[in-house]
């Protein structure tokens, strides 16, 4: 398989960029998209990181606890994802740093562990998918 030029991959991620990717590509096939399972944990991850910080339960109630937990779950789910493997799923990734990267004031710590961690994960899918992996 041929690897698709620098044009073809930055066209993909414009265009993903403007799309959530799944919906659209399952509604034209009947096989599931190859990252879906991807795509979901990091936009679960995204509504549980922003229900987490934006919760005005008191630190020690169930509801702050069971938020929690949430965002554990699914930020460790991250952490043990298996690569992505088409631009989707790899925009799935980077929507999830950067959500995690994005600080209070709106500037972007992309060197948070977390953050720095994810982003290397992504790099290394990029190459898998597009580039010559080694």
């Amino acid at each position: 398989m041929t690897a698709p030029s620098r044009r073809h991959l930055l066209t993909g991620l414009a265009a993903g960029v403007a799309t959530t990717g799944v919906g659209a590509t399952e509604a034209a096939s009947s096989t599931p998209h190859p990252d879906a399972d991807i795509i979901r944990l990091c936009a679960e991850h995204i509504a549980n990181f922003r229900a987490f910080n934006t919760s005005t339960h008191d630190d020690e109630s169930p509801e702050y606890e069971s938020q929690w937990e949430a965002y554990c779950r699914t930020r460790e789910a991250i952490d043990a994802v298996r690569p992505a493997t088409t631009v989707e799923g790899i925009l799935a990734k980077f929507r999830a740093a950067q959500n995690k990267a994005r600080q209070p004031d709106g500037t972007e710590d992309w060197e948070y562990d977390i953050v720095a961690n994810w982003t290397g994960g992504i790099v290394k899918d990029l190459l898998r998918v597009y580039g010559n992996a080694s």
